[in-house]
Order: structure tokens, then C-alpha cells, then sequence
């Protein structure tokens, strides 16, 4: 076991997670909040080249590498944050309707930065979250290690980011932390065409099956926020879920060895934005 993956798994196991939650109880549930429409993803061809770790053109710089990432330095509600539980407003009432009744994975993609995989949405119903009266369809999965958001000050091993974009261009993305114990299903399904190098391969049609699912679910924190990577534009709706899902040692430490460092972008301020529970 390696150092780092024992401090994680002394840190979680002798502390708050000790229960086991599979891959289906992921997705947890949202509620009400105002968002704006965002602009272009990240990893365009034709964005300016950054980075997480090379000095020049990490998180820090990301706004002095091109005028379109300038909100990253600018903006008032940029993710991710720390979550602070206590200080958190319980006034939500309506969960978010996941209709994930059939999620068709088309690859898993190492971009040198991030662990993607692809949800092919062109089929007649993809799958895809309902939540302020605004249908998100589902795009992709993002691979953080170790999380980007932080519970009460708290780093997690692991961040599955899973990101939907509205027909209007606004973005939804419902976050999962994951900690050390029993292997994932899917995980497992996925770590066996994942690209240890840059790269993108294809998944098996049944690769997400174990996510597949309709239903509502609402227990979660909900904030306005950003996107965590250039342009970092604003007015994206953040769904951060409650109960983790785990993986095994052997499947942390392949995941590791793909993104080769750390890809979470260091937290930011909260400002005058509140955190409802």
C-alpha cells in the first residue's frame, strides 16, 4: 500500500466513513437555486494551454494565459469550495428527478489531465437530470483525485464529477466523493480499458449499467459555483451528494498511476454565496 493511499485509509476508516454505499446510491438529490448560461467546456483545441502542476501555467496562472480565462482570477463564484456542514442553510424541499434510465458510455479518455468518460446522448433518450424545472443532459463524467471540494476542511481520496448541460448552455454538475473499502462495480468496469497514457478507448456497452436508474433523490449541499477548469465560467449549478460511494486499494492506486498527479484545483472563496443543505 502505498503512503499516500494509507494516510487516506486511515484517515476516513478511523474516522467519519466507515458504512459501505454502492455505485447506485450515488446519485442523491438537488433542489431550487438560480443559475446563469456558461460558456464553452474546457478542453478545446483552441484554448490557451494550462495546466495543474507545471509552474507556468498552473491553477495561479490560469487567468494570465489567455483574456477569456480571465474570471478565474476575477470571478466572485468560482469552484470548488469547503464545504462547512454547520454553517450550511436546510431549506431545500425539492430533490433532483434523475431519469438515468439508460446511460450508453461511448469512451473512457486519459487527457492528461483528467479521467473522462463519455456519455454517448444522441440515442432518443439519454439519460439526463431534471431540477428547477430545467432538463440537463447528461455529458460525461470528470475524474478529480484527490477531491476538489472538501467536507468541513476535509480532502476526499476521490471526486466524480458528473457534468449536464442544458439545451440553453447552462451546466449542472452532481458531485460524488469516494472513499476507501469494498470495489466498485462499475469502477472495475471501467479501470479495464482506462488509458494509462494519453489517450481514449472504447467501453463496453454495459460499462455504466450499475448507474442506471430513475428516481429522485434529496440529500445533498447545493451552491452556485463555476467550472473548476479555463474559462471557470460562472452561474453552474454544484450538487455535491452526501453519502460517498468506495473503491478498493487496487483500484485507487490505478486511477493514481493513470492521472500521475494531483488534478484538483485549489479551493476558493465563498464570498457572499450561501450553501443550502
Amino acid at each position: 500500500m502505498t503512503d499516500q493511499f494509507s494516510r487516506i485509509f486511515s484517515c476516513f476508516f478511523c474516522s467519519v466513513f466507515s458504512r459501505k454505499f454502492s455505485f447506485i446510491s450515488l446519485l442523491l438529490s438537488l433542489g431550487a437555486g438560480i443559475s446563469l448560461p456558461v460558456s464553452s467546456f474546457a478542453e478545446q483545441t483552441n484554448q490557451a494551454q494550462w495546466s495543474y502542476q507545471d509552474e507556468a501555467t498552473k491553477a495561479d496562472k490560469w487567468a494570465d494565459l489567455s483574456p477569456e480565462y480571465a474570471r478565474c482570477s476575477k470571478g466572485k463564484n468560482q469552484s470548488p469550495i469547503n464545504i462547512d456542514s454547520k454553517k450550511s442553510l436546510n431549506v431545500m424541499t425539492r430533490g433532483i428527478k434523475f431519469n438515468y434510465g439508460l446511460i450508453v458510455p461511448k469512451s473512457i479518455r486519459n487527457t492528461g489531465k483528467l479521467i473522462q468518460v463519455i456519455v454517448d446522448n444522441s440515442h432518443e433518450n439519454p439519460a439526463n437530470i431534471k431540477v428547477d424545472g430545467i432538463k440537463f443532459e447528461l455529458l460525461r463524467l470528470d475524474i478529480h483525485i484527490p477531491s476538489e471540494h472538501t467536507l468541513d476542511d476535509k480532502h476526499y481520496p476521490m471526486e466524480i464529477e458528473f457534468v449536464h448541460k442544458s439545451k440553453a448552455g447552462q451546466f449542472a454538475l452532481v458531485s460524488r466523493m469516494v472513499v476507501p473499502g469494498r470495489p466498485d462495480r462499475t469502477l472495475r468496469k471501467l479501470l479495464q480499458q482506462l488509458p494509462m497514457q494519453k489517450g481514449e478507448a472504447a467501453l463496453a456497452a454495459n460499462a455504466l449499467r450499475n448507474s442506471e436508474m430513475k428516481k429522485k433523490y434529496a440529500n445533498y449541499y447545493r451552491y452556485s459555483g463555476s467550472l473548476t477548469t479555463p474559462p471557470c465560467s460562472e452561474g453552474v449549478r454544484w450538487f455535491i451528494m452526501k453519502q460517498p460511494m468506495t473503491f478498493s486499494k487496487q483500484q485507487y492506486e490505478k486511477f493514481r498511476a493513470a492521472v500521475k498527479q494531483d488534478n484538483n484545483r485549489p479551493l476558493q472563496k465563498l464570498n457572499a454565496r450561501l450553501i443550502l443543505d
